[in-house]
């Protein structure tokens, strides 16, 4: 079997065209109607990232959920109460951080009258933010349990 070509493996977000604003407020539009890849097909529709703009900290999940595609939200689900519970255990005001996921639109399979996470296979937004921290949020969070100290002493949400 012969390889791929090597620009047939490079993630959507990096081939032309990509977004050329470079505003928040413009990148927000532009992603609208983004189809770089196939998630934009089946997805409700985007889920850009919300917070404050200067945010000094910036957190970073892997994709929306299907309550964050419903409400067009990111963390408004229960990865996004585990996060808030988490932040509010750390004294962090969410609503000064700037909260993503790199996937834009909620990859999923149809199970009955559900529909299942499935793990995005390519395709990263950039951000024309500047934070003085960023945080990937990973599986590890859901080992996290507010209240008994866990998110102070365990810093699996901390980036790699």
């Amino acid at each position: 079997m012969t390889p791929a070509p090597a620009a047939s493996r490079i993630p959507p977000a990096f081939v032309q065209p990509h977004a050329e604003a470079r505003r928040l407020s413009a990148l927000r539009q532009e992603s609208k109607s983004c189809e770089r890849c196939d998630l934009y097909k089946n997805a409700t529709q985007t889920v850009f990232g919300e917070g404050a703009q200067a945010a000094r900290v910036m957190l970073v999940g892997e994709q929306p959920g299907d309550r964050e595609d419903i409400a067009g939200r990111p963390f408004v689900g229960s990865a996004g109460k585990l996060l808030d519970e988490c932040l509010h255990e750390d004294s962090v005001d969410r609503s000064l951080c700037f909260v993503t996921n790199a996937v834009k639109h909620f990859k999923f399979e149809p199970r009955g009258k559900r529909r299942m996470h499935a793990k995005p296979s390519a395709g990263e937004e950039a951000h024309p933010l500047e934070p003085e921290s960023l945080r990937r949020l990973q599986s590890g969070l859901r080992g996290f349990r507010p209240g008994d100290g866990t998110a102070r002493a365990d810093r699996q949400v901390a980036a790699k």
